[in-house]
């Protein structure tokens, strides 16, 4: 039996199909590759955001504030910073004049009266770090230092604040604390109430709204260089303020004027960079506008060097990406040595005189391996830590260089 043919062959054979040529759509391609590549490379020459290292400047004496001329660019329901006025006198900070309560009685207030009251809280391990008399010397801002237990050093971080006021009648000072309930109503009431110290002792804080309940926030990582490590000096439950609002606020040391970066990316609202480094009565920050929270979020970060902001960052609305650097850690202000107090506060809390503060938020950090995320010290809280290791990077490039422009 034959096998029959399985294959068909057509009557006619198919026209042979036209070749096309590629060169037109190729010639374009490169064309446009080409006109890309210079716009990007001019883009990455003349961005705002390739920030050169900036050095430290310690001039002999302060410089006036020069007022921010760029638009506002946050929403309208949202408070503008206040222009910072220029840098404030020096507070008093020796006896000049024969007048108040007399020597003795400074005597009494440092060697007798405050180290009896310390001990009846016990308290052993604060030391004075900075004192402040009034123009009379019947009051005193003692600023004490936290020393550590184990080695005696003293920590870098937001002081404790002590108010003697004289009590000429019993001859003799009355105390307050910082911790101590009560104590903001009697600064705002005290010869320092005009002081930049006020801004976070204001009575009025007890008002500001509370974030939902179980509110966190995340993205953030440690504000400096990945791979260098810091000590943290202080995180939770902080008295540096009024009402509890910097409970989730973070102080990082480790005894150097060190590179601090963007924790998260942002727009900088407000800066002051003017205070000369070390000057306790005036305090040099930074803060950024994080618009892809709700609500928006604002990143503080108090304390930096004078003259460290780099000057492409001198322009409110600039972004800042994570990882770029955005000032030099100082002493300034509220500060018992070089470190950086960090904290993140809900819009409708924030507020801008001096420098911007608010209740502050919980957040995590990506690159903290401990409590979800919550730099803890050890003696803060069982199984915290004493030292972190940064995670924080940021590679430069061309779309790091783009987008910030769409963006806004």
């Amino acid at each position: 039996m034959k096998r029959k043919n399985a294959t068909y062959t057509p009557e006619l054979e198919p026209v042979a199909r036209r070749k096309s040529s590629n060169w037109p759509l190729l010639v374009a391609t490169l064309v446009m590759v080409g006109i890309g590549g210079f716009l990007l490379y001019k883009i990455d020459q003349e961005s705002p955001l390739k920030v050169p290292p900036v050095p430290f400047v310690t001039p002999a004496a302060p410089a006036a504030h020069n007022p921010d001329p760029a638009a506002n660019l946050s929403p309208v329901n949202n408070p503008a910073p206040v222009e910072v006025p220029a840098v404030p006198a020096p507070l008093p900070t020796a006896v000049v004049a024969e007048k108040g309560p007399g020597e003795g009685a400074l005597e009494q207030l440092l060697y007798e009266q405050l180290p009896s009251a310390l001990a009846d809280r016990g308290i052993f391990s604060w030391l004075i770090d900075d004192t402040h008399f009034s123009d009379d010397r019947t009051q005193a801002m003692l600023m004490m230092a936290e020393k550590d237990a184990e080695t005696g050093e003293l920590l870098s971080s937001e002081p404790h604040i002590v108010l003697a006021i004289y009590d000429a009648g019993q001859g003799k000072w009355v105390l307050h604390f910082n911790t101590d309930e009560d104590f903001p109503n009697f600064f705002a009431g005290s010869f320092f109430a005009e002081s930049e110290l006020a801004d976070r002792y204001d009575p009025s804080v007890e008002k500001l709204p509370m974030p939902k309940a179980g509110t966190v926030y995340s993205g953030y990582k440690l504000p400096w260089r990945g791979g260098l490590t810091k000590r943290l000096t202080w995180s939770i439950g902080h008295t540096s303020c009024a009402g509890g609002s910097c409970y989730y606020a973070f102080d990082f040391a480790d005894g150097t004027m060190f590179e601090l970066t963007a924790a998260k990316g942002g727009y900088v609202y407000h800066w002051r960079d003017t205070c000369p480094n070390g000057a306790s009565w005036c305090t040099n920050s930074i803060t950024l506008e994080d618009r892809s929270t709700t609500p928006w979020t604002y990143q503080i970060y108090l304390h930096i060097a004078k003259d460290s902001v780099p000057a492409a960052l001198k322009v409110k609305g600039a972004y800042v990406w994570q990882g770029m650097k955005i000032a030099n850690v100082d002493d300034t202000g509220y500060s018992t040595g070089h470190h950086v107090h960090f904290m993140v506060i809900e819009a409708s809390t924030l507020s801008c005189k001096n420098y911007c503060f608010g209740r502050s938020v919980d957040i995590i950090f990506d690159d903290v391996s401990i409590f979800g995320g919550r730099p803890r010290r050890g003696d803060e809280l069982r199984g915290g830590q004493t030292y972190y290791t940064s995670g924080n990077t940021f590679k430069a490039g061309p779309w790091s260089n783009i987008l910030p422009f769409i963006s806004r």
